[in-house]
């Protein structure tokens, strides 16, 4: 994996913050670089600026609209580790949602073969109204008390956008930046509940769930979107 970095706004920096403000992008960027070996290149653009109260950062990314047969067809085609060969065995023969549109990032997307499409992936902005003093930018220490870990927030953003972290789950406008227009998203097939004492059921709506690979072993426990948590 590679990533081809852009910096865009960087109003009120100045010049030693704004070199370290890059080399938090770039260790970002090195860590998924480092994890994940796959032949794609993500264009991402990074900007120091002001956001709502509350935000650490946001980013916007592009994306397509695919059918379920065609977002399960092309992850099988690629599927080559025990885990990926499990978890794909347990998707539906049809779209368990009825007649849903999926969503898969841009980046994802070619890699996937659903797209050709290029241009920027991902657009990070990272929250300039905290103030630079508000953050630790330095790779060697990231849990400096009274900051927040700029890198962290970094790979946090970079893993939904340039990575398809999200959860869609069908939401329209349900807790934090969930505005899917009743679409679903790659990570939602992965959602389940405890379903009531049996095996764990498939959870493709807003509620609580756990990520599992097999649809049996629930492994970690998902935000609630109807809390205004991030589903994903």
């Amino acid at each position: 994996m590679h990533f081809n970095i852009t910096f865009g706004t960087l109003t009120g920096l100045t010049s030693s913050q704004q070199t370290a403000f890059e080399a938090a992008c770039v260790a970002a960027c090195q860590y998924y670089q480092h994890e994940f070996t796959s032949n794609i290149t993500v264009n991402v653009t990074f900007n120091w600026s002001s956001l709502p109260a509350g935000d650490l950062a946001n980013n916007n990314y592009q994306g397509v609209l695919v059918s379920y047969a065609q977002l399960t067809n092309a992850l099988k085609a690629i599927g080559r580790s025990p885990d990926q060969i499990s978890a794909y065995a347990t998707f539906p023969a049809s779209d368990p949602t009825g007649n849903s549109q999926w969503f898969v990032p841009q980046a994802q997307a070619r890699l996937l073969g659903l797209t050709s499409t290029t241009g920027t992936d991902d657009t990070i902005n990272l929250n300039s109204s905290i103030g630079f003093n508000g953050f630790s930018f330095n790779p060697y220490a990231r849990r400096t008390p009274g900051t927040y870990d700029a890198i962290g927030v970094l790979e946090h953003e970079l893993s939904e956008g340039a990575l398809g972290r999200f959860q869609a789950l069908g939401m329209t406008g349900v807790g934090n930046e969930q505005n899917w227009n009743g679409w679903h998203g790659e990570l939602d097939l992965f959602r389940y509940n405890p379903g009531g004492g049996g095996p764990p059921v498939r959870q493709l709506t807003a509620g609580p769930g756990y990520f599992s690979i097999d649809g049996q072993t629930l492994l970690q426990q998902y935000n609630n979107p109807l809390n205004s948590g991030d589903a994903a």
